[in-house]
């Protein structure tokens, strides 16, 4: 009985250590006609599996409400690796009634397949300086055997700068969603 113990906590405690996504909360009330139109991205949280050069990213935000749901699409425009690219987010609201948290997916234009599904919530905004959006999908490693998440920030601004003390109270909040605040850099927004 003693081993069978044993080998259960082993097991519920690997289950346990891998990173799990965040339950995200939204800003409420949120109004998507306030939130649509040109941001640029200030900050955004670097990862290891993404090591390209990212710089003057900016997104034209585009809402619409159908059936009493509201679809946000992002269409960036950027410059990787010096070079032009484009992408695209598609989201859409879980259900009326949770207007800041969507499902998105994303492609960019040289990709031909749409990704997983990620639940996306924009977590703050004052709409005139301000965003703060946070997506993560669950993810799995076959050839490791080990589950892990696919998490995604990004801070926005109407004009491509913020306060210090806006950048880093922002920053401070995606902590409490379990991102590493190391983790967060500027983008550069030279040469654009």
């Amino acid at each position: 009985m003693l081993k069978f113990c044993v080998l259960l906590f082993a097991a519920l405690s690997a289950v346990q250590a891998f990173d799990r996504c965040p339950y995200f909360s939204a800003k409420t009330p949120f109004d998507p006609s306030k939130f649509a139109g040109q941001w640029q991205m200030v900050g955004y949280n670097e990862r290891a599996d993404h090591p390209e050069v990212t710089r003057c990213l900016k997104v034209d935000i585009v809402t619409a409400e159908t059936e009493g749901k509201t679809s946000v699409t992002y269409n960036y425009d950027y410059i990787e690796n010096d070079k032009p690219k484009k992408a695209q987010i598609l989201s859409q609201t879980f259900k009326p009634g949770f207007p800041g948290l969507f499902y998105g997916v994303w492609k960019s234009e040289d990709l031909t397949k749409w990704s997983e599904p990620y639940v996306t919530s924009i977590l703050a905004t004052d709409y005139e300086h301000y965003a703060l959006i946070a997506a993560c999908a669950p993810t799995y490693d076959a050839e490791n055997k080990t589950f892990g998440r696919s998490l995604y920030t990004q801070i926005l601004s109407r004009t491509g700068t913020l306060s210090d003390d806006t950048y880093n109270t922002l920053k401070n909040v995606l902590s409490s969603y379990d991102v590493n605040i190391d983790s967060i850099k500027l983008m550069e927004q030279t040469n654009c």
